[in-house]
């Protein structure tokens, strides 16, 4: 059976402002309500996190890098279209998944606790289905992209703690360790206005991840 792809990936979000209108409340425009959201996400959390619940992110970028191991081929791109267009991106990266025999193997650092999550969630929201990436029956029940210590997704992050078993570090701690240029900090993406910065941060991240 020839050799997995390896597709590392990273999303980007912002908070979702039409979920602070319709949910939470909200008034004003959309810098306004996002503004709105991180104030209240501190207060909710005593200053902890100014991070909406996973459910309330949007999802603004999903960048991919992909190896082909027999070839050496590697390729960097992001998936779907607008960065507003969030349907777009979700289905994207779930047409990645649409052929059994060329699923890519996934690496994340976090994945589990944060992308892939979110991508549920908002896929959920848009009525997005994904037979083929959920499958858990024949050849899947051994290893699927859903088990965490399967091998069809490898989050580095989970797997380097030794599953929790220490504590977990951010991508960039690791990467200045051994020497590589990282993504941007959470803190800085998260704010940035730029959707330049965005695709470029997304894009760093998954090309780190695949080294």
């Amino acid at each position: 059976m020839p050799t997995r792809s390896l597709a590392a990936f990273d999303i980007e979000t912002i908070p979702d402002p039409d979920v602070g209108r319709r949910i939470l409340g909200l008034k004003g425009d959309d810098a306004t309500v996002v503004k709105q959201m991180f104030e209240n996400r501190l207060e909710q959390t005593d200053g902890k996190t100014g991070y909406p619940q996973l459910p309330h992110h949007r999802v603004v970028t999903i960048g991919v890098a992909w190896l082909e191991p027999e070839s050496g081929r590697f390729k960097i791109a992001t998936v779907g279209g607008d960065e507003m267009d969030e349907r777009s991106h979700l289905e994207g990266f779930f047409a990645l998944f649409r052929d059994a025999a060329t699923s890519p193997r996934l690496i994340s650092w976090n994945g589990s606790g944060f992308d892939l999550p979110v991508i549920r969630y908002r896929s959920m929201l848009h009525g997005i289905t994904a037979p083929q990436f959920y499958r858990e029956d024949g050849d899947r029940k051994r290893s699927n992209y859903q088990n965490r210590f399967h091998d069809l997704h490898v989050d580095l992050m989970d797997v380097l703690s030794g599953y929790g078993a220490s504590h977990r570090v951010g991508l960039g701690t690791l990467s200045e360790l051994v020497g590589c240029r990282g993504s941007r900090s959470s803190k800085e993406r998260f704010g940035s206005t730029s959707s330049r910065v965005r695709r470029r941060s997304c894009a760093s991240t998954a090309r780190w991840m695949c080294s």
